[in-house]
């Protein structure tokens, strides 16, 4: 018998793409992804994931943001982050906001 080594995430060597931010007002931090909004953190970086967050979370209150106003907003609240570094958690929090 052959031994099959287990897949892990960690090894896909995942990026973080740009238009997630845009998409889904998220950004990359530590190994993570970080939503904007309710500053919960998403472990693996694929769309699938940031997308099922927004989604549940936050569509109502921001899918009506298009253009300009929508890059208003992120940076909105990418500002705090920029200020002050500490401000990301550094632990995953849980589904609730």
């Amino acid at each position: 018998m052959s031994a099959t080594k287990k897949r892990k995430i960690d090894d896909e060597g995942r990026v973080f793409n740009s238009e997630l931010c845009a998409k889904y007002f998220v950004v990359p931090h530590n190994q993570g992804v970080v939503c904007l909004i309710c500053q919960s953190t998403i472990a693996v970086i694929k769309e699938y994931n940031v997308k099922r967050n927004y989604s549940r979370k936050h569509s109502s209150q921001f899918d009506k943001i298009v253009g300009h106003a929508r890059v208003d907003k992120i940076e909105h609240f990418k500002n705090p982050l920029k200020n002050n570094k500490v401000f990301l958690p550094l632990t995953r929090r849980t589904q609730n906001c």
